[in-house]
């Protein structure tokens, strides 16, 4: 998928300290390639919608030419933040057999014939006459979609000076930090991903988010031990972003690569959000989400779609004082518990 052996000596390093269940700390750290050129500083809530997405080889007699499709539908391609054409049916029953037989059902959207990048009808037509026997459809399966929402602490500082003659960013430092923090509407978000339904966060929930973020619960068990971050220029990208249609006409990258907490089994998650779109206080573009098990052999399962990030707040510490005043007052009550002890007296030695 994307190439890791890019991340270069840490130039922003953050140990982020809390407590909870599982391991003592999220350690997180960013790097920076190229000039980003964007003032990301806040706090921000971060909302994911993707679909899996996947391959499979397909006989074109079979199966392939005798597909029904569609153009897809206006949530479909803001889900997937690009086109394609849906799967509607099968024109027989062998053909339908043939396509249950390697796991395509109606409801996926074409993205890919073998190389080819299907937009629309015409594209998929087009592409479709160029196979002879059999082929590789990429494809995507809105039906398991599911949403994620989380609080994204970001830090800018930016050198402002003089380049060929003209003003222009000389140097940057930034921070990227995911939180690990229970939404106040997780039940909520939890409940329509089980029933693969849309999800946009409301007013009301961006606004209970903006007044609490600081102060809200951990989970019981935290999903990460480690996060590395680099965040990346266009002009830095690598044959790796390009390749991938989710992330190659993006502004610039963030990629994530998080460690699994032992605690739920370990493994990998590599993310990476491809930034589009800017406006007060908003920002979206394209991701691309990867979870790689490690037990009992090693699984890859593709997510990918948009995501919408909605400022909060100022950059602040208030969380880590939150945590800081916690942890002084379990302190605190331990010291009380352990003073309304009574010793037993000494016994005399004989």
């Amino acid at each position: 998928m994307f190439s890791l052996s890019r991340l270069r000596p840490l130039v922003v390093a953050v140990l982020f300290l809390l407590p909870g269940a599982g391991a003592e700390a999220f350690f997180q750290t960013t790097t920076v390639e190229g000039t980003i050129g964007r003032d990301l500083g806040g706090i921000w809530l971060l909302v994911h919608n993707t679909a899996p997405q996947f391959r499979v080889r397909i006989d074109k007699d079979a199966a392939a030419s005798r597909m029904q499709v569609g153009e897809i539908s206006a949530e479909t391609r803001r889900l997937l933040g690009h086109g394609g054409v849906v799967i509607t049916g099968f024109e027989d029953t062998a053909a339908l057999s043939e396509a249950r037989s390697i796991g395509v059902f109606e409801g996926d959207v074409i993205l890919k014939v073998n190389s080819e990048v299907v937009e629309d009808l015409a594209s998929y037509r087009e592409a479709l006459e160029t196979v002879p026997e059999a082929m590789f459809l990429g494809l995507s399966r809105p039906a398991l979609r599911r949403s994620e929402a989380r609080v994204v602490k970001l830090r800018y500082s930016a050198t402002v000076g003089e380049l060929d003659g003209q003003s222009a960013v000389v140097s940057e430092e930034l921070d990227f930090r995911l939180l690990e923090s229970v939404l106040p509407f997780a039940d909520e978000l939890e409940k329509t991903n089980r029933a693969s339904e849309p999800w946009t966060a409301t007013a009301e929930q961006v606004a209970a988010v903006k007044a609490s973020w600081h102060k809200l619960p951990l989970p019981e068990r935290r999903p990460f031990v480690r996060g590395e971050y680099t965040m990346t220029a266009a002009d830095s990208y690598d044959s790796s972003l390009r390749r991938d249609r989710n992330i190659d006409d993006t502004i610039f990258a963030v990629v994530g690569k998080l460690q699994g907490s032992p605690m739920l089994g370990g493994g990998q998650r590599i993310m990476v959000w491809g930034f589009r779109d800017f406006a007060p206080g908003k920002a979206s573009g394209t991701i691309v989400d990867v979870t790689m098990g490690s037990a009992p052999f090693p699984i890859s399962i593709e997510f990918k779609g948009t995501f919408e990030m909605m400022r909060l707040a100022d950059w602040a510490d208030s969380d880590n004082e939150v945590v800081a005043e916690r942890k002084a007052a379990e302190a605190r009550k331990k010291a009380a518990a352990y003073d309304d002890i009574e010793l037993a007296p000494d016994v005399p030695a004989k």
